[in-house]
């Protein structure tokens, strides 16, 4: 006798989960700076964090700035290239590509604290 494996049933429509909503930003990070700036300039966009680029420490100030600037949990903020470089490929997932960006021109917008 022949087994064969059962495969399960197609779900029905619908019923997937989607997959949580997420967006990417290419940074230009500038480390070591006296104050956290944001900017965007005609390349794009440049985040200045206070820590320095040692030890992984510039990145967790970047993930910290993004998380603060976006109202969004430090573990929404992902590195997913460049954590050796100054050019960083940065994910924040559990909001749209349209409401993040609406969030960091409203922080470009606000008068320096």
């Amino acid at each position: 006798m022949r087994h064969t494996k059962k495969s399960s049933p197609d779900p029905a429509p619908g019923s997937r989960k989607k997959a949580p909503e997420s967006f990417r930003l290419l940074m230009n990070v500038r480390p070591g700076q006296s104050r956290i700036t944001l900017g965007l300039e005609e390349r794009g966009w440049i985040l200045g964090v206070r820590e320095p680029a040692r030890e992984g420490r510039a990145n967790y100030g970047v993930a910290r700035a993004l998380s603060d600037f976006l109202d969004v949990p430090l573990s929404c903020v992902s590195i997913v290239r460049g954590e050796g470089s100054r050019i960083k490929l940065i994910e924040i997932a559990g909001m749209s590509e349209e409401e993040g960006l609406r969030r960091l021109e409203k922080v470009l917008e606000a008068p320096p604290a």
